[in-house]
């Protein structure tokens, strides 16, 4: 409603200022006038509430039974992908989130060896490449002995604060092994900017090395030196591009095997917004006080 009436505002202050024979003081000041309200517009349409809605890309599973060589049965083994996204009230970031799963995808579709994945730049090719590794999981199950094939990616909503909207994408692949390879990975987006956040939008260069010593020590008291030198040595040792902000702070995951064991998941490091204020290790416009915890959901 405040969006339809400062347009109307903006229209009519225009059509004054072409129709009527206005003094030179008065044409300015309506040329003022527009500015304002072209700005509190732009404002309305960048705090406007994102509305999602999950999009099934693709959802396709079957069951079948397989007799392996001089097996006595056949066993009941499954085959499913899964792909869906969130779609918004937001075409630009539609397309931000469509462009997110058609990278992954590209990767996970070029099953010819040696060959350059193709990038996806359509529903329409985004489909045809699931239907390919659809295809590549039913033969892994009937004619390579699979214990069976499951494909998962889906983009979840968390959250939006003014700005700031949060989702996560859930990915599992499982080929039939002993367990599969999943990981989940935050997508936090500046809506005013309309685009993705990085380490390098939240914190500068000298900030990010005194972050990475930070979250170092988290994981050496977290687990010893020993251990911690054991999965990653301390050279080798990064400051994670899978975060997320909320009413604590600023918290970094890392992928299984990478800090820890397999059974341990996604290992979370968190450094809080007092010591990021107090030692002034974040950009001041990253404000904690638009993330409290009565108001993060």
């Amino acid at each position: 409603m405040k969006k339809l009436l400062l347009a109307s505002l903006i229209s009519g202050a225009v059509l004054l200022s072409a129709c009527d024979d206005k003094s030179a003081e008065t044409v300015k000041q309506q040329t003022q006038q527009i500015a304002e309200l072209t700005e509190q517009l732009k404002q309305a349409q960048e705090n406007q509430a994102i509305i999602p809605n999950n999009e099934d890309i693709f959802v396709r599973k079957e069951r079948f039974m397989v007799k392996d060589e001089g097996a006595k049965e056949a066993s009941d083994r499954a085959v499913g992908v899964t792909v869906r996204t969130q779609a918004t009230n937001y075409p630009w970031l539609n397309k931000l989130l469509f462009d997110y799963l058609a990278a992954q995808v590209s990767d996970e579709s070029d099953i010819e060896p040696n060959t350059k994945p193709k990038k996806i730049e359509t529903p329409e090719q985004l489909i045809k490449a699931l239907e390919k590794i659809y295809a590549e999981g039913v033969k892994m199950v009937k004619e390579e002995g699979a214990f069976g094939y499951d494909y998962l990616s889906t983009i979840n909503f968390v959250s939006q604060r003014h700005n700031i909207a949060t989702f996560y994408n859930d990915y599992y692949v499982y080929g039939g092994g002993a367990h599969g390879l999943g990981n989940n990975e935050y997508i936090v987006v500046d809506l005013a900017a309309q685009k993705r956040l990085t380490v390098q939008d939240l914190f500068n260069k000298e900030q990010l090395e005194k972050i990475k010593e930070i979250l170092w020590q988290q994981n050496v008291d977290t687990r010893g030196k020993e251990d911690a030198e054991s999965f990653m040595p301390k050279a080798d040792f990064y400051v994670s591009e899978n975060f997320y902000l909320d009413g604590s702070g600023v918290h970094f995951l890392y992928d299984h095997y990478v800090l820890g064991p397999y059974a341990e998941g996604q290992p979370e490091l968190t450094i809080y917004w007092s010591q990021l204020v107090l030692d002034k290790l974040i950009d001041p416009k990253w404000s904690p006080m638009i993330f409290t915890e009565n108001d993060y959901h």
